[in-house]
């Protein structure tokens, strides 16, 4: 759950890192915090419901970098696919 934690939070930094680079204004940075932070927090509230929904290292990269719609692709990988 750590390495989870850890990944997410340094996919979030990358993303954050790059578009600053490329002069991206700061409300732009904030929505795509906010909805990496609900992503996250969306993910591990249900794989506490569900637990079939594995919090790994990819889930917590994909939910780092798309946020909410990052959370869907998880569930519908790890529940249709996987």
């Amino acid at each position: 759950m750590i390495a989870s934690i850890i990944t997410f939070t340094i996919a979030l930094a990358i993303i954050l890192i790059v578009l600053k680079i490329l002069g991206k204004s700061v409300k732009i940075l904030t929505s795509i915090l906010i909805n990496s932070i609900i992503g996250a927090i969306v993910l591990f509230v249900l794989h506490i419901f569900i637990p079939e929904i594995v919090v790994s290292w990819w889930a917590a990269l994909i939910t780092g970098c798309l946020g909410i719609p990052g959370v869907i692709l998880v569930i519908i990988l790890q529940l249709f696919i996987l």
